[in-house]
């Protein structure tokens, strides 16, 4: 086995996705983190096979135009480097791309860590839009399932995704929704999709909103 190959050390890079990174999917950002760990000369693990290319790994793909400072992605190296000194090299080889918040340890076992539980805010439509966005939130909540169209065209299939949203409400005091979601092994709830359905029951424009992840469990 090459030295490239052992599994020393890992390590849980934690980076802000804001400004048009929220644009980005998430194959332009494993692109990106491909490029930057190269740039910042980390040891990383490479795989294996004919292209060899770094080993990075997304506890959770985040959607297209959402504003994130909590997205997680985990290094493993093959040989040890400070985490700080980790921290440094990014900060470095990515000036205005991303913010690197905080890097730390994890435990070096092969295998990730899966995402279960996942929380943003819904925000920026005019303030005398609110109730109506209650009282939709409520009603969509009391429906024992919700279906969505998930696929390519062609490839369409619907999934009710009721059973994942444990949280759609207005936030007290705020012009603001509050959604939580749990992901498991047979699906989860995409905070677009509820987005969706509320601008819908009162005719808006969904992509007019801000959708911000406030909240993340992984184990």
């Amino acid at each position: 086995m090459s030295a490239n190959c052992q599994l020393i050390q890992k390590s849980a890079v934690r980076f802000a996705k804001t400004g048009a990174a929220i644009y980005h999917s998430h194959h332009d950002m494993l692109r990106f983190w491909e490029r930057l760990v190269r740039r910042a000369g980390l040891p990383v693990r490479l795989t294996q096979g004919f292209n060899p290319r770094p080993r990075l790994v997304f506890p959770h793909a985040l959607g297209l135009g959402i504003v994130s400072r909590l997205e997680e992605v985990e290094l493993e190296l093959h040989s040890r480097l400070d985490n700080r000194e980790i921290q440094r090299r990014l900060s470095l080889a990515s000036p205005g791309a991303v913010e690197i918040l905080e890097v730390r340890g994890l435990p070096p076992a092969k295998g990730s860590r899966q995402i279960v539980a996942s929380s943003y805010r819904l925000s920026g439509w005019p303030g005398d839009d609110s109730p109506a966005l209650g009282q939709a939130a409520a009603e969509l909540m009391a429906k024992p399932e919700i279906q969505v169209e998930r696929g390519a065209p062609g490839e369409k299939r619907r999934i009710d995704i009721r059973p994942f949203i444990k949280k759609l409400a207005l936030d007290a005091g705020s012009d603001s929704l509050e959604l939580a979601v749990s992901h498991t092994r047979t699906g989860s709830a995409r905070p677009d999709e509820a987005a969706k359905l509320l601008a819908a029951a009162i005719n808006r424009d969904w992509r007019d909103w801000r959708i911000e992840k406030t909240g993340m469990r992984l184990e």
